[in-house]
């Protein structure tokens, strides 16, 4: 699990742009310069946070949005003292959900069609804007499987998935690219049986890169 704190999201407006490009019959959307700034915001907020990869498959995310705390906000609360927040300006909680989410994806979790549980809040302001968010995985990680002491045949392949890539161990990816083994991964659903290994690129073209793949697609190099 992570917590992060995020800038406050920029609004959907602003987020996409629409626009009839040169030639084309029909309108096209796509995140505008705006959104991807923002987006740079909330990669950096990651990093720092300690987060280098995604988390793989399912995960559960809620957040608080805090809106900015107005300079009046003393008169407005002797006014009202139980809802004087009502009328504090904010962004409805479905429109910052979207454009956060949107910002997320491919930085703290891979896609955000993996979000299975959605929690959102609403915070009194108490000063600057800002989103709390909390993410989980709901991935089961596969167990290192103990030396059970039967003969196994690694080159029939039912030797254990963390005896055929142990974790750190070098491989190349079907693009040839370099990477070590981080973690085991098992389906995700009951129709998803199968294995994948979650690997850092260790090439040195990018840093913080990573990749899940089953393990028939990659070769062992040590």
């Amino acid at each position: 699990m992570i917590e992060l704190t995020l800038p406050y999201p920029i609004s959907a407006n602003r987020y996409w742009r629409t626009y009839l490009p040169r030639g084309c019959a029909a309108p096209v959307t796509t995140v505008s310069p705006e959104a991807r700034a923002y987006q740079d915001r909330v990669r950096r907020a990651a990093r720092e946070a300690g987060v280098h990869c995604p988390f793989p498959g399912r995960v559960a995310v809620s957040y608080v949005l805090y809106p900015k705390r107005p300079l009046d906000w003393k008169r407005r609360q002797r006014m009202n003292p139980a809802r004087w927040d009502d009328s504090v300006q904010c962004m409805d909680l479905d429109n910052a959900q979207k454009v956060l989410f949107d910002a997320m994806e491919g930085i703290v979790y891979e896609n955000d069609n993996l979000i299975r549980r959605i929690e959102g809040e609403r915070a009194v302001p108490d000063g600057d804007a800002r989103v709390l968010v909390t993410v989980e995985s709901m991935q089961d990680l596969v167990e290192p499987v103990a030396d059970s002491g039967l003969d196994v045949d690694e080159t029939a392949g039912n030797l254990p998935l963390d005896k055929r890539f142990p974790v750190n161990c070098r491989v190349m990816t079907p693009t040839g690219r370099l990477a070590r083994v981080r973690r085991y991964l098992v389906g995700s659903s009951k129709q998803d049986h199968f294995e994948r290994l979650i690997c850092e690129y260790a090439d040195g073209t990018r840093a913080n890169d990573w990749v899940t793949l089953q393990p028939q697609f990659l070769v062992k190099l040590d």
